[in-house]
Order: C-alpha cells, then sequence, then structure tokens
C-alpha cells in the first residue's frame, strides 16, 4: 500500500511509521490547513489524532483514515469503511477523503498508576482484553489465518470460548456500580463500533461527553457478544469512570492491548479533536 500511495501523491507527502515526528507533522498541517490521513488500523489513528490534538482554542488539523489494519472499528464508523484492500478501492477512499466534511471527536484520557493515555475508541479489562492479546499474538505468528471479517470472528469467538478466569468483579471495583457475578469484561466505548463493527448497543455517539459502559460475560456469552448475536448488560453512560485493580489485569485501549498494574484509574473526557467523515 505504501508504494500505491507515493505513486498517487507527492513524495513529501507520504510518510512511514515509525520515522516521522507526528508531532511536528500535524503541527505543520494545522498550520497550512491540510489535513492528516492516518494509513492503518486503530492504533495508528489514535496515535494521529493524539498527535493532532492541542489545548484551549489553538487550530487542530483534521484526522481521516484510510483503513489497513483488522478491526478498524473507527474507520468503520466514520464511514471508511473496513479495510482498503487494492489500489482499485484506494482510489476511490482518496477521492472521497479530499470531499469528506469534518466534525468533532471526544478525547478520553485514563489516569493510573504507570501514567495517563489518552484514547478514542474503546477500552475493555479482563477477558476481552486478553483474548484481544492472544488475537493479536496469533495474527502476529499465523497471518495466513486472517482472511477476512467473518474468518476473524471465527477465530475471536473461538478463543472466547477457551478463555477461564475468575469473575471479574473480585478483581475490578467501579465506583458506583455493581458488576454481576458472572462479569468477565467491561466494555467503555465512544464509538458504536467494537471488535470489527459489533453494535454493542444503541444511542452510543462520540460527541455527547459520556462513555457507554456494559459487561460481557464468559465462555459463549462473550463470544455471543463480541459477535453481535447476543447485545451485553448496559451499565449505563458515564460522564466520568472511577475503578480500581486489585490486581494486574489486561487492559485494552483503541485495540492495544497490554497488562494494567493494579491501583486506582480515573477516566475523563479531555478536550476534543477533529475528524474526517465520509459524506
Amino acid at each position: 500500500m505504501l508504494k500505491h500511495l507515493s505513486l498517487r501523491l507527492p513524495a513529501d507527502r507520504v510518510h512511514e511509521l515509525p520515522g516521522v515526528d507526528l508531532g511536528a507533522l500535524a503541527a505543520a498541517a494545522s498550520e497550512d490547513g491540510s489535513a492528516i490521513i492516518a494509513c492503518g488500523g486503530d492504533g495508528t489513528a489514535a496515535a494521529c489524532l493524539e498527535a493532532s490534538w492541542r489545548p484551549g482554542d489553538r487550530p487542530m488539523a483534521p484526522v481521516g483514515i484510510l483503513p489497513l489494519g483488522t478491526g478498524n472499528d473507527l474507520a468503520r464508523y466514520l464511514g471508511w469503511g473496513g479495510k482498503a484492500a487494492d489500489s482499485t478501492s484506494l482510489d476511490g477512499l482518496l477521492v472521497r477523503l479530499q470531499n469528506a466534511r469534518t466534525s468533532a471527536h471526544d478525547r478520553w484520557v485514563v489516569e493510573g498508576p504507570a501514567g495517563s493515555i489518552a484514547w478514542f475508541n474503546y477500552l475493555s479489562i479482563g477477558t476481552d482484553a486478553r483474548i484481544a492479546m492472544r488475537f493479536h499474538r496469533l495474527r502476529r505468528h499465523h497471518p495466513g489465518l486472517f482472511r477476512s471479517q467473518a474468518v476473524n470472528r471465527m477465530l475471536y469467538a473461538c478463543l472466547a470460548l477457551s478463555e477461564t478466569q475468575r469473575p471479574l468483579g473480585s478483581r475490578l471495583a467501579v465506583d458506583g456500580q455493581h458488576l454481576p457475578e458472572w462479569s468477565r469484561a467491561v466494555v467503555l466505548t465512544n464509538i458504536p463500533s467494537y471488535a470489527g463493527g459489533v453494535a454493542l448497543g444503541e444511542g452510543i455517539h462520540p460527541v455527547d461527553g459520556h462513555l457507554d459502559a456494559y459487561v460481557l460475560g464468559p465462555g459463549a456469552a462473550l463470544g455471543l457478544a463480541a459477535g453481535g448475536v447476543r447485545r451485553p448488560l448496559c451499565l449505563g453512560s458515564l460522564a466520568q469512570v472511577d475503578f480500581t485493580l486489585r490486581e494486574a489485569l489486561v487492559m485494552q485501549i483503541d485495540g492495544e492491548p497490554s497488562v494494567a498494574p493494579p491501583g486506582r484509574y480515573c477516566i475523563r473526557r479531555v478536550g476534543m479533536v477533529r475528524v474526517l467523515v465520509a459524506r
């Protein structure tokens, strides 16, 4: 895809990650009124969005997405589709990006023992995040298995069925919320697209200053919810989330899983970014 882009755009407009200062690139784009196009998955999009963010009323470059990842949840929500698979679809996407409209998008920050991280799509804790970590490892070692969205969902469901963990409530406490005994994962989402296009519920909007919180169950129940077959339990719409990890747990932030240390955490909205939305 890098070769295709290099043939269609000026050389000084195409940059490979890593190897470019995203902050400097975003600053230059905000000054000349241009946009940043993140070519990759949700992790790449999140990095570009955070680089574009400016506090206060300072001008920000909008960020569009050319989806090349596995889930591409933000790209799906913004209307850019699941994946740009070839040069033909690339040409169409480039034309649509040129004619896109600009919209606002909430920026969330999670603060904890290891520092703070900004995010834009969804954050999950527990079995769901562990499955995402296993999914990433499997994809890294066996990329040929991941041929389509349907196959990806099937593999995700199989990983969910093989997971065995203690109830999440004994290891995670969310202030003001009761987690059912069967809880295995909590998902806090800012957009209505999760795990490759699944809608966990209705009325999820990324410009309302609230996160929608969902609880996923064990085994088959988690697999069905992640596959879009069964709706999970909704805890409500929250303007701020405070929680305690009683032990280290896997946390997934915008599709990137990692092990979070025990301690107190706070999630709150800190500003907004600008995104390009397909017309």
